[in-house]
């Protein structure tokens, strides 16, 4: 597979609508069960691409779950759900170049057909993917398509540098959305195959952060008994404040610890709020949700 940085940015404009290209966001910050049917009560989706169990307990949000999981990735590994994106290969085809949605020009019959279209219309691309992978043709198009025009920026600028995810139920900023689509660029793109399962008998780490800063582990994946060294940077003017564990029987004793036989997930608590403007970037992020709900009353 080989995906161009313009299939690799459309479908990411697509994902910061959804997701913030945060593979660990719930919807609206509200965890659910796995098996949660969603109700269009602004709740329920998950991943990057707010995967949900539409009309059903047991729809594709709960197979990406019991996928990732039994194939030993962590629920909020971006990883993990690209491995699953290729393995799902989710496309509805009602849209391909219909009459009723004459900007849908792709005729790919499937995702992984999408993902290695060699169509340089980033328009184009957005409308096929929004209509075909998400269902729902022409939502937030413009939108879409302007974030999709910033990532495809980004990557013609930085395509080829390494990528780092930022995962966790949080909002995360424009620098972290940016590394998680190099992180997938990474993957997909110049003819990389999805990410291998981990080896057997080892469990996720994953590291989510809050606050300036960024965190990270010695390694993803590791056996029961391994010393797990954690990394921890605070931006400017900001400061490491703890580490919290979030899941797993563990105590971190300078900066490190013990695998337990068990997956791991730690934030990594910095001061300050990020910043947007001079509003804090959570608050924008409310503002927004409280616009949009105003405007379909």
């Amino acid at each position: 597979m080989s995906s161009s940085i313009y299939v690799v940015a459309a479908m990411c404009g697509c994902w910061r609508r959804e997701s913030g290209v945060n593979p660990g966001i719930w919807e609206s910050l509200i965890p659910c069960a796995w098996n949660y049917k969603y109700e269009y009560k602004h709740k329920g989706g998950y991943g990057l691409g707010q995967w949900t169990n539409v009309g059903t307990s047991d729809g594709r949000l709960w197979k990406l779950h019991t996928w990732v999981t039994n194939n030993g990735y962590g629920d909020g590994n971006g990883d993990g759900q690209l491995a699953y994106l290729t393995v799902e290969n989710w496309w509805n085809g009602n849209y391909n170049g219909s009459g009723d949605h004459p900007k849908t020009h792709g005729t790919y019959g499937s995702l992984s057909a999408f993902l290695n279209s060699d169509s340089t219309n980033i328009a184009d691309l957005v409308w096929d993917f929004l209509a075909n992978w998400e269902g729902v043709p022409g939502d937030h198009y413009q939108e879409r398509l302007n974030y999709a025009n910033n990532f495809l920026s980004y990557l013609q600028a930085h395509a080829g540098e390494a990528g780092s995810w930022t995962t966790g139920n949080r909002y995360i900023s424009v620098a972290q959305m940016q590394n998680n689509v190099l992180a997938i660029y990474n993957t997909l793109g110049n003819g990389a195959a999805p990410p291998e399962p981990p080896e057997q008998d080892t469990h996720a780490i994953t590291v989510i952060t809050s606050g300036r800063g960024s965190a990270s582990a010695s390694k993803s994946y590791a056996k029961q008994g391994e010393t797990i060294n954690l990394t921890a940077t605070a931006d400017d003017g900001a400061e490491f404040e703890k580490w919290n564990v979030l899941y797993g029987d563990i105590s971190i004793v300078n900066n490190s610890f013990t695998m337990p036989n068990t997956n791991v997930s730690i934030e990594a608590i910095f001061s300050g709020a990020y910043e947007l403007g001079n509003y804090p970037l959570w608050l924008f992020y409310q503002w927004r949700r409280i616009r949009e709900r105003n405007l379909h009353k």
